[in-house]
């Protein structure tokens, strides 16, 4: 009984490290061709290959761990094509469809490797944005806000971090034309636990400091 149970822990320790392995590769194509792609505005090409990677990937971890679910290649990194018009309609539906990430991300917070998966899909979000023209000003800085916040964060999520992006989003969808004191509201919020300014924030700190 005891053999049973050190080959289940034996197991157990194996597919966790093996999943991490995966998470992080597949983290790390999404983020060199997602910073490729915005160095040079090739975006249709470098995701017409950026998938098939992702499937490799996909296809590797099958082999491995033909027992194991693996995340599809199509969730985090589909191709994206840009939409022939904007509307609120389009942005509360990307909202709506990535929100589901965040949820997830809270509901299996200890699941270092669920939760990380879970932000990096989130996280795709903007780069759907980038398709949409949107004319409330407000909403727009707001959802710039959010992606200076994920892209220069550089400790681990916690709860509290992922509930400010619950509840910005939430915030977002029931409210698309931003008013100017929601907006500063919002904005007060991810501040708070995130670097929203980006590399603006350390030309900040150096006037500061003379």
């Amino acid at each position: 009984m005891n053999t049973i149970n050190q080959n289940e822990t034996n197991d157990k320790y194996l597919r966790e490290g093996l999943n991490e392995a995966f998470s992080d590769l597949r983290l790390n194509v999404v983020n060199a061709t997602s910073t490729m792609s915005e160095i040079t505005g090739k975006h249709d090409i470098i995701e017409k290959h950026s998938t098939p990677m992702l499937r490799i990937v996909d296809r590797l971890q099958s082999t491995i761990m033909p027992t194991e679910d693996t995340m599809s290649a199509d969730d985090l990194y589909k191709p994206l094509s840009p939409y022939e018009n904007s509307s609120p309609n389009k942005a509360i539906n990307l909202l709506h469809k990535y929100s589901k990430y965040l949820n997830s991300a809270v509901d299996n917070y200890d699941d270092e490797i669920s939760r990380e998966n879970d932000m990096i899909l989130f996280s795709r979000m903007f780069y759907e944005f980038d398709y949409i023209q949107y004319d409330n000003e407000n909403f727009m800085e707001i959802v710039n806000a959010i992606k200076n916040g994920i892209y220069y964060k550089n400790n681990t999520f916690t709860v509290e971090d992922i509930n400010a992006l619950k509840n910005t989003v939430t915030d977002l969808i029931k409210n698309v034309n931003i008013t100017d004191d929601l907006y500063h509201k919002i904005l007060d919020r991810l501040e708070a636990r995130y670097n929203i300014s980006g590399p603006l924030s350390e030309v900040s700190l150096l006037f500061d400091g003379k």
